[in-house]
């Protein structure tokens, strides 16, 4: 169970891999859906990248949800120049900002989460004390 969190990470990586290399054929389910696929999928491991760095031994915490987003967003511009050398892909510039756009907004969300179980944490150790 130790490794759960980097084995989710790296799923998630490969996940995204497999998405960007194959090929898809048909209309998109609504107008802008890869735009909204990009944020999520990219949102998510940006979350997991987040998990995986809280599990290291850095003293530094505060930085972490930028790094975590910083390799999100470096992960899907480096799916965006695979995707340049695939004939059946194309690359888009607006690709990488929805990227950082999730990332940014799974991360902001991640922070919101994690302000406010430390304060009812430390409420509650303080009713205890």
């Amino acid at each position: 169970m130790k490794y759960l969190r980097y084995i989710l990470t790296l799923a998630q990586a490969g996940f995204i891999l497999y998405l960007s290399t194959a090929s898809f054929s048909g209309e998109p389910m609504f107008p802008h859906a890869d735009k909204v696929f990009h944020a999520l999928f990219y949102g998510l491991l940006a979350l997991l990248c987040l998990w995986s760095l809280r599990a290291s031994h850095w003293r530094d915490r505060s930085g972490l949800p930028f790094i975590a987003g910083i390799i999100a967003v470096a992960y899907g511009s480096g799916m965006e120049l695979v995707q340049m050398r695939l004939a059946h892909r194309s690359a888009e510039f607006g690709d990488v900002i929805a990227d950082a756009i999730g990332a940014a907004f799974f991360l902001s969300l991640a922070a919101l989460f994690m302000r406010s179980s430390n304060r009812r944490r430390s409420s509650t150790v303080r009713g205890v004390i």
